[in-house]
Order: C-alpha cells, then structure tokens, then sequence
C-alpha cells in the first residue's frame, strides 16, 4: 500500500471510537427489552408516542366517539362475562337482548345497572322494573346501529 491510501484517522480515535464505525453506534443502542412500551398491547411503540403502529391509528380515519361514553361500562361488563360473572337468565332476559343493537354510549350503562340491579331485584322489584322500562324506552327511541340484526324476543 502506498502512503497516499492511508489515513491518520487511526491516531486519532482508539479502537471502536471513531464515530462512523459501527462499534461507536452500538454505544448507543437501545436493546429491545428497554424500548417504550405500547399501553394497549405491550409491542413497541412509536418514538414520542405511547402507541405501536397498529393502534397509531395513522393508517385510516377512525369515527371519533363522543367523549368516549359508554366504554369504560363496556370494560367492566367485558371483564365480568370473562370472569363468569354475568348470571345466564340475565343475559337471556329481552331487555338484555333488545338493547343488543344500540350504540356502546347507551347500551353499556344500561346494562352496567341491571347487572348491578339484578341480584336485589327480589328486595327492590321497582328499582330493577324501572331499569327494564329504560332499557326498553332507549330500544325503541334510539335508533339502531346498522348491520346489527337482533331479534328482541
């Protein structure tokens, strides 16, 4: 090799130091278990963001939900069927089922209630009957949601 192809670069910088090599980059390698979580599913999220690129929603427009009402009722109504929770005759009874078609905003309080209603409906049969009437009311006033179909018997 002649002198003109070398460089003094490997006087200047100790080995692995030089800030193009790929030893330099490594220094400052976030390793996988420590990047930022998603808050939805524990994948990695996106920088600056607490979301992975599925939840992001940058992908296609989402209809924005009022205020978000009725999920947090939708959650802990999910939670009890998971857990087993929910009494069979319940989820038979036809205010159960009427309500089925209506959007989550007015569906899932009314439901929260007659699960909490249901098992003092023998000490309190207004307070559950008034529940009912509601639940009844809302199917007939609120329009459905479209591409549902549920037969209310």
């Amino acid at each position: 090799m002649s002198e003109v192809n070398q460089t003094s670069a490997g006087d200047k910088y100790r080995p692995g130091r030089h800030p193009a090599s790929l030893a330099a980059l490594a220094r400052f390698q976030v390793l996988f278990p420590n990047h930022r979580r998603c808050v939805h599913c524990n994948r990695t999220a996106l920088r600056g963001k607490p979301f992975c690129r599925s939840h992001a929603g940058g992908g296609r427009a989402k209809r924005q939900l009022q205020a978000k009402a009725g999920r947090g009722e939708r959650r802990a109504l999910w939670q009890m069927h998971a857990m087993g929770l929910l009494p069979p005759e319940l989820l038979a009874h036809p205010a159960w089922r009427a309500i089925a078609s209506l959007p989550t905003a007015v569906r899932s309080p009314l439901r929260l209630r007659m699960v909490q209603l249901w098992d003092a409906r023998e000490v309190e049969p207004l307070a559950f009957a008034d529940i009912v009437r509601q639940a009844r009311q809302a199917a007939e006033r609120v329009a459905p949601m479209r591409g549902v179909a549920w037969d209310a018997e």
